[in-house]
């Protein structure tokens, strides 16, 4: 049985500390919206525990439509 590693959520600590600077959002209301334990969120983001894989699909599947639902409000601003 394969075990996640931190090193094999890397680049999704990253992209959610990327969103989390670039939009101004809060750990606290991203794991509200992600349905994840603030404080296993702040862990994640700290390198200290790996989410397990239901917590990853739900950060993965929220930062896709945050950034396309951002992204799209940009869009719309400079036509």
């Amino acid at each position: 049985m394969n075990k996640t590693t931190i090193y094999d959520q890397l680049s999704l600590i990253n992209r959610t500390k990327e969103t989390i600077k670039k939009y101004g959002i809060k750990v606290a209301w991203l794991a509200e919206q992600t349905n994840i334990p603030k404080r296993c969120l702040s862990s994640f983001l700290n390198e200290k525990m790996v989410l397990y894989i239901p917590q990853e699909k739900r950060l993965i599947a929220f930062l896709d439509e945050y950034d396309k639902r951002m992204n799209g409000m940009v869009k719309a601003a400079t036509e």
